[in-house]
């Protein structure tokens, strides 16, 4: 190395102390994560005021600035929008409520995003999201299908819960998700 022979280099790296080079390693990854913080602090203070931070503890912050992740019913319930002619006590919107509190929180987030593109309700005072259900015509082969721009559901008018659910069930866990058109734009040929 340089034209330093095996020898001299073992007499530089005794001559400068283990120590001392762990301690200046430490300190350049001390520097780089100070400046990550640092930004992480003001994209957060854009969000809550920063000397309401020890307010909270972390799990209080973390659903304070990302939402709940347990979605209980009443909260999709909430939200949700009925397209022009759904019939709100209607037999298909009393079904697709059944069969979504029969859902586990893990499918009611899936649901969410297969919806709304978005895995969690934002928590108070953010306005909430849409989620908005139409029942359009279709057997019970037919899928239910997205639109997560408008946060629409299309929601066939199924026989009964147990299509519903297992179609339901087959489309949010089956669907492509919205990194998909980040994918494909980026891919070669889309101008």
């Amino acid at each position: 190395v340089g034209g330093l022979d095996k020898a001299a280099l073992l007499f530089w790296f005794d001559r400068e102390p283990r120590a001392l080079w762990f301690q200046r390693v430490f300190r350049t990854v001390l520097a780089q994560k100070r400046a990550d913080c640092e930004l992480v602090l003001r994209g957060l203070g854009a969000v809550l005021p920063l000397q309401w931070l020890p307010l909270f503890t972390h799990a209080e912050l973390r659903t304070l600035v990302c939402g709940s992740e347990a979605i209980a019913v009443s909260d999709l319930q909430e939200i949700a929008e009925y397209a022009d002619g759904v019939d709100v006590r209607g037999e298909v919107v009393r079904r697709f409520w059944r069969v979504v509190e029969g859902f586990s929180s893990e499918q009611r987030a899936k649901l969410l995003e297969f919806v709304c593109a978005r895995s969690r309700i934002p928590a108070p005072p953010h306005p909430p999201i849409s989620f908005k259900i139409a029942v359009v015509k279709g057997g019970d082969e037919m899928l239910p299908q997205s639109q997560t721009c408008f946060s629409i559901l299309k929601l066939p008018a199924y026989s009964s819960e147990a299509v519903m659910r297992k179609q339901l069930l087959y489309a949010i866990y089956n669907a492509p998700t919205m990194e998909l058109d980040v994918q494909l734009h980026d891919a070669e040929g889309w101008e």
